[in-house]
């Protein structure tokens, strides 16, 4: 008798593997997605971080009473290329940074695209990224 349990249990175990099979074909594509997209994720995330990061550097350089341009945007670029952040733009305003006089806000914004600083050709991302950074002059 136990004979014939076994060899049924052994049927059963076949019938087990390929329910295991169809269940894996149809939860791994959806799996790779899931994880692919936290991948993608994290790196916008870091992204926005590194602008965040880069609009306020410059930003405290431009609120120093003896600062210009040059030192802002030097600053920026130094940090933009710590963080390896590809085509990042950085725009003040005012435009003139030594004009500004004391307890007037000086403004820096950061945009990158996604395209450029992606780690997988996927895109899930699609508008520019963009940070900002608001001080008042010393």
């Amino acid at each position: 008798m136990t004979f014939l349990k076994r060899r049924t249990c052994g049927a059963g175990r076949k019938r087990r593997q390929g329910t295991a099979v169809a269940e894996l074909a149809v939860c791994l594509p959806v799996l790779v997605v899931l994880v692919l997209a936290a991948i993608e994720c994290c790196s916008m995330i870091f992204l926005i971080q590194s602008l965040n990061v880069v609009a306020y550097e410059g930003v405290r350089i431009a609120i120093q009473h003896d600062s210009d341009n040059s030192m802002v945007t030097d600053r920026c670029d130094e940090v933009i290329v710590e963080r390896n952040v590809q085509g990042a733009t950085v725009t003040i305003d005012p435009v003139d940074v030594t004009t500004v006089e004391r307890g007037e806000p000086i403004h820096i914004r950061v945009t990158a695209p996604p395209a450029s600083n992606r780690i997988l050709p996927i895109r899930f991302f699609t508008d520019d990224v963009e940070a900002d950074a608001i001080m008042i002059k010393e």
